[in-house]
């Protein structure tokens, strides 16, 4: 029973998140004024970065694991 507490509770405060997020403050809801901000984000570009690397390293180590397995694979003469 506590579960079904838990998901309700859980599921009427995102209903009411979401409701209070649709307000307009001037032109612009407060939700898209949050997310400009969070697009604008100092943080933002440097997660992206960090994500742009690991993404380059792993292209890296597959091109080298590739490599080590065909060496490994050619008859030794």
């Amino acid at each position: 029973m506590d579960e079904i507490k838990f998901v309700l509770k859980t599921f009427l405060a995102t209903l009411l998140l979401i409701m209070v997020l649709q307000i307009k403050v001037g032109d612009q809801t407060i939700e898209s004024r949050a997310y400009q901000m969070a697009a604008r984000s100092q943080l933002t570009s440097f997660i992206g970065g960090v994500a742009r690397g690991i993404v380059e390293l792993g292209k890296q180590a597959q091109s080298q694991i590739n490599e080590a397995f065909k060496k490994a694979q050619k008859p030794s003469p």
